[in-house]
């Protein structure tokens, strides 16, 4: 019996001109429930960004995925965020 099972690697089509693919810290509940934390993505101009994720407002399926609408503060401005996991992918995304 093996520990460890690789995922399915399946060719996953992302939308590059409506998504940024981004990098992700979350913590997974025993449940299977996911949090996002913080993230970090890059700017047109090369600089990377870093996001801590203040709050999460909603969670919902999406096609392959999970959507969070999360509360994030960016250059002291507070704002509302979309976040999409592809968890069978290990890929997390927003929109542009």
């Amino acid at each position: 019996m093996p520990f460890f099972e690789p995922f399915k690697i399946n060719k996953f089509e992302l939308d590059e001109e409506r998504y940024m693919r981004i990098a992700m810290i979350f913590c997974t509940e025993a449940d299977g429930k996911i949090t996002p934390l913080r993230f970090k993505y890059q700017e047109k101009d090369e600089t990377r960004v870093t996001v801590n994720v203040d709050a999460v407002r909603s969670r919902k399926p999406v096609n392959h995925g999970i959507s969070f609408d999360c509360y994030v503060t960016a250059n002291g401005i507070r704002k509302l965020v979309t976040l999409i996991c592809y968890p069978s992918e290990l890929i997390w995304v927003m929109p542009r």
